[in-house]
């Protein structure tokens, strides 16, 4: 044990060194540092500007918790009386690492692969392959200084969207399905709550799946399929609610995602949503818009009474979401709390005229 930070123990569990010179050899060390463990091999070596560090690191797992113990500015403990203000030497160098997962807060990018260079300014780390959720990161991550930031590019293409859905939404949503991701993300560390400082755009597509397990999904059925108007609508449970594309972009600021374009175009049911959903502190405040009938002929199969009506429109109805998003409120939202934009877009979608009813209890028949 070895005391090399307050608070902060350096551990050699093993090391094998060899020297030349100011040369120092390490073909393999074993280090535990801030409950982290790293195997190491390279090459320290000492001249009259510092210290040259060239290593391979590998570590089964990074929190950044522990980096930023390591990383904290801790004021200078003043000499004790006749003593000299001990020196520091100069460090630059690279290290490559390679973790089987990073983990910030409650999300986790498995594996990642890193090139760490730093000088006595500063630490960035580049980041050759990493995966968020199975969806592709690339970018750099800046450790050391005030601005410890990092910025990622998010990209995945046809893949197999069950496991990345389920892993992005903590095992809130499962579904089946082709998705492909394209997203930019800034992030600011230090930021408290975590997800507080992340800005950027995301956009996301899923194609020819089924929901098997959906909060907002169920919340929403469960308002609407004991009516008269949305009988027919599949049981989330036991059938699944099958779509041919889900649709999703948005802008994110503060941790506050802002949907601008949110569409899952169903089998039986069209929905539609606009509003924010802080990922920060897991709550939304969401409108959505659903049209359960795709077809006047389906309309008129449960409307009998509105054949032959040349005006006929789709019945649609606007529910509001908001709260926690692991257990949301759902309530009707009246037109007037419906956005132009959102209807004009359904209607361009669906090819026909639409109606939005405000109660769930049809109009008796005359």
């Amino acid at each position: 044990m070895l005391p090399w930070k307050p608070d902060i123990p350096l551990q050699i569990d093993s090391i094998t060194l060899g020297a030349d010179g100011g040369r120092v050899s390490i073909p393999s060390s074993r280090i535990r540092v801030a409950e982290t463990v790293l195997s190491s091999s390279g090459v320290l070596t000492f001249g009259k500007d510092g210290l040259d560090v060239q290593m391979d690191v590998a570590a089964d797992r990074v929190e950044w918790g522990s980096i930023e113990r390591i990383l904290a500015d801790k004021k200078a403990t003043a000499p004790a009386e006749g003593r000299d203000e001990p020196s520091t030497m100069p460090i630059r160098g690279t290290v490559n690492i390679s973790a089987h997962e990073f983990i910030y807060g409650r999300y986790t990018m498995s594996p990642l692969h890193a090139d760490i260079s730093f000088t006595p300014e500063r630490a960035t780390a580049h980041i050759r392959k990493a995966a968020l959720c199975s969806i592709n990161a690339e970018g750099r991550i800046e450790l050391a200084g005030s601005d410890q930031n990092m910025e990622i590019i998010l990209s995945a293409k046809d893949q197999d969207a069950g496991p990345a859905i389920e892993c992005l939404t903590d095992g809130y949503t499962q579904l089946t399905g082709r998705f492909s991701v394209d997203g930019t993300l800034s992030l600011s560390l230090p930021t408290r709550p975590p997800l507080r400082g992340l800005d950027g755009a995301l956009s996301l597509r899923v194609r020819d799946g089924r929901i098997n397990r959906s909060i907002p999904l169920t919340g929403l059925l469960s308002l609407l399929t004991p009516t008269e108007y949305f009988k027919g609508l599949p049981d989330l449970q036991k059938e699944g609610f099958s779509f041919s594309t889900l649709t999703i972009d948005g802008d994110i600021r503060r941790g506050v995602l802002s949907l601008e374009d949110a569409v899952l175009d169903g089998s039986t049911m069209l929905i539609m949503a606009e509003g924010t959903v802080d990922l920060s502190e897991r709550k939304a405040d969401v409108t959505m818009l659903a049209a359960p009938f795709k077809t006047l002929d389906s309309m008129f199969r449960i409307l009998p009474e509105r054949k032959g009506d040349r005006l006929a429109s789709l019945v649609a109805i606007g529910v509001k979401m908001t709260g926690d998003i692991r257990d949301p409120d759902f309530s009707l939202r009246p037109i007037t709390g419906i956005g132009t934009g959102l209807i004009g877009v359904m209607q361009r979608i669906l090819k026909t005229p639409v109606r939005i009813i405000e109660s769930l209890i049809p109009t008796p028949r005359k």
